[in-house]
């Protein structure tokens, strides 16, 4: 998070001495509202520990549910909790968690009976009898409908949680807030401090007023909107496309070839072989598989 770009007044000493290496970080979760913007006392921000990169040991599914519980779902009852598609947001609930092909075969004859999975047609003693690969099977054939954690815990606050789709950030107001935020400190941090940074994480978010925020909320909405009428129109257009192809197959499986069979031009040649024949007299399959090969594309 270091300036780009800084003024120079062509010395030698004019740049800012910026510090090799990445250094520490701050990971920070927060919440908005279309009321009040960024809700107030619910952000959470604290210096990274892991040196590996990997900051999902530090911010993860216990920490994000435990600061859900206590700063945020208490601040947004009756709202609508908008989160994406990270590991530790979409941890299953025990009941709804699938079958394991690491799993013993003890643990997964106990999997499909707490499941009902356990088809009437396997004896009595189909936990001596069944193999590991046959119970693995029935489990994969019966996997539970996902149910998250974090579902549980906002119904209990009367919060509904609308779990976004991979890889659209645009569709989440709060990862638009991220982006402002991060420009932002990347400009103002020149002191390479983290105790500054953090200074300038909670300026940066008492900008987030409800105003602003309403324009990011806005514009989700907007993409929101644009993206189910592009799925609309587009099966506008293929609807008739998939008709007509489904005619052409069925002339061509019951009418137009069955029509050309036994029929001979004046030389000799079967029609259908002909049409499929090149000019300098190729062989009449490989022309026929070309067109087909066209029909399919």
């Amino acid at each position: 998070m270091t300036s780009r770009r800084t003024w120079a007044d062509g010395g030698l000493q004019a740049r800012l001495d910026v510090p090799s290496g990445k250094g520490a970080r701050i990971i920070i979760a927060h919440v908005g509202l279309r009321e009040t913007g960024l809700v107030a006392a619910a952000g959470l921000v604290f210096v990274g520990k892991n040196k590996s990169g990997d900051n999902h040991r530090e911010m993860n599914s216990d920490l994000w549910l435990k600061w859900l519980e206590q700063n945020v779902l208490p601040k947004i009852r009756g709202g609508v909790l908008v989160v994406d598609r990270a590991p530790y947001h979409t941890k299953l609930t025990a009941e709804t968690r699938p079958a394991s092909s690491k799993m013993r075969k003890a643990d997964l004859a106990n999997w499909l009976e707490s499941h009902d999975a356990v088809p009437d047609g396997w004896p009595t003693t189909w936990r001596q009898s069944m193999t590991v690969k046959q119970m693995y099977e029935q489990a994969s054939n019966n996997r539970p409908t996902p149910r998250f954690l974090v579902q549980d815990m906002a119904e209990n606050f009367g919060v509904s949680v609308l779990i976004s789709p991979v890889a659209h950030p645009e569709l989440n107001p709060i990862d638009t807030v991220w982006e402002m935020v991060k420009v932002a400190l990347r400009k103002s941090n020149v002191s390479f401090s983290l105790a500054r940074l953090e200074e300038l994480a909670a300026v940066e978010f008492a900008k987030r007023t409800a105003v602003v925020w309403a324009r990011y909320e806005d514009h989700a909405i907007g993409m929101k909107d644009y993206y189910l009428e592009v799925s609309r129109m587009q099966k506008e257009v293929e609807k008739p496309l998939n008709e007509q192809t489904i005619e052409l197959e069925e002339a061509e499986g019951n009418g137009v070839n069955e029509e050309s069979d036994g029929e001979s031009d004046s030389d000799g040649r079967d029609r259908g072989s002909a049409a499929g024949s090149d000019s300098d007299g190729g062989d009449s399959d490989a022309g026929s598989e070309g067109s087909s090969a066209m029909e399919k594309d």
